[in-house]
């Protein structure tokens, strides 16, 4: 959902009047008994043309003055008074109304700074208990268009997961701790009672017997958790002679297309169903196809694209320790489509492998980490993100950053929002007049 507002910017100096209000407001709801004397009334009031852009002309307000008093009113003077009301111009001349009789006229405002503007707009006549009636004229002077957008997280009710394991040499100690986390990932799913199915293919697109086949049988949600995780840890247990030109999102293309799912891996993908790819690899993607591509692929299987998640342990950052990981490389391609459809993304060799791969769980379940904004921020000093109408820290372990490359917001850590939350990112985008 969208909101446009505009957004108040910093003051290089305040003219708010400090506490000095109308004197003479108008109780709409009180009765009201014509006096003999003339009676002046002025609407709207107060008169508040709201936040507009610096230097931008705002739409004109008509004022309207009205006698109330059976003799005769006799506008003598309309003026403006206070500190910036050179902001404000209008068009009112003296007159003379008879009881009940109204004449209006408009008043005008553009800001000059990016500061708060609170005037008084003086209607000087011969009622003798109002003679220099004073009506608050406001405005604010800002900087940019203010968005709002709204995402609510919820976990899916029926899910396909595909997990696309990098078999190749140098991932020994991934796998393995993949094979000892797995426990958590299939409690997680098991205690959601989702409706899943769960396949497993690999990088290799060499081998005919690999290329996208599922290895292994398919987890399914009817299993008992010793028989999902016996069949997972067998189906892991691919060995590490797979080909290194790693193409992994080849891999899932052929795995989620033709002839592939109504021939080897056919059962395991369901129209109606959520669609979870989660990627495991040491280095980039090798593949022909391209992220963007790979994306309206995915994105094209759902009626939803919302319906499509990707997240993965990748390199996100190179990294050789021969006693505790290799990351070959970073795993920009990978990243991309994490990124683009809301997912997590965790390093391969993070030496906090259970808190990713708890991370990774959840939004491979249908929660969303990553955020992709509608317009460009102006800067991202100028992003604001709630959960649950909270302001969540700018912080790269458990807040939020800024991929400017992409446009999203990502959560991280405890920040990731639980399911039914509410998130809202507030952000302000370079705008001219109309």
């Amino acid at each position: 959902m969208l909101f446009l507002s505009l957004l108040f910017s910093c003051s290089e100096y305040d003219l708010r009047r400090g506490e000095e209000k109308n004197q003479f407001p108008l109780d709409e709801d009180a009765p009201f008994e014509p006096p003999q004397e003339p009676y002046v009334q002025v609407t709207p009031n107060p008169i508040d043309f709201g936040m507009i852009l610096r230097d931008c002309p705002a739409a004109p307000i008509e004022v309207t003055v009205t006698n109330r008093g059976y003799s005769e009113l006799d506008v003598l003077d309309i003026y403006l008074q206070g500190d910036g009301s050179s902001a404000f111009e209008h068009d009112g001349q003296p007159m003379t109304l008879a009881f009940d009789e109204s004449a209006s006229f408009e008043l005008r405002f553009t800001p000059a700074y990016y500061i708060d503007y609170d005037v008084d707009l003086v209607v000087e006549s011969n009622d003798p208990t109002k003679v220099k009636y004073p009506v608050e004229a406001l405005g604010k002077g800002v900087a940019g268009a203010y968005y709002e957008e709204s995402f609510q997280q919820r976990y899916y009710d029926k899910i396909d997961v595909l997990w696309v394991l990098d078999n190749s040499g140098s991932m020994s100690d991934a796998i393995d701790k993949l094979a000892v986390n797995f426990e958590h990932f299939i409690t997680t799913f098991l205690g959601l009672n989702m409706d899943f199915r769960m396949g497993l293919v690999t990088t290799d697109m060499l081998d005919e017997a690999q290329s996208g086949r599922l290895q292994g049988r398919i987890i399914t949600s009817d299993m008992s958790q010793a028989e999902a995780e016996s069949i997972f840890l067998n189906t892991v247990n691919v060995g590490t002679e797979g080909d290194w030109n790693e193409k992994g999102i080849d891999a899932a293309h052929a795995a989620l297309s033709e002839p592939l799912v109504s021939t080897a891996n056919a059962g395991f993908l369901r129209s109606d169903a959520a669609l979870s790819v989660i990627f495991v690899s040491d280095e980039d993607d090798a593949s022909d196809l391209t992220p963007t591509d790979f994306i309206q692929f995915l994105q094209g299987l759902k009626a939803d694209p919302n319906n499509v998640r990707v997240s993965g342990f990748v390199g996100l950052s190179q990294y050789s320790d021969p006693l505790v990981c290799n990351a070959e490389g970073v795993g920009y391609k990978y990243l991309d489509v994490i990124s683009a459809t809301g997912g997590v993304s965790a390093h391969v060799c993070t030496a906090e492998f259970e808190a990713a791969f708890n991370a990774v769980t959840i939004s491979s379940a249908g929660l969303r980490a990553s955020f992709l904004l509608e317009k460009e921020p102006v800067s991202e000093s100028r992003i604001t993100v709630f959960v649950d109408g909270q302001i969540v820290a700018q912080d790269s372990s458990n807040g939020w950053t800024y991929d400017a490359q992409n446009n999203v917001v990502i959560l991280h850590g405890d920040a990731i929002p639980g399911d039914g939350s509410i998130i809202d990112i507030q952000y302000e985008t370079p705008s001219t007049c109309e």
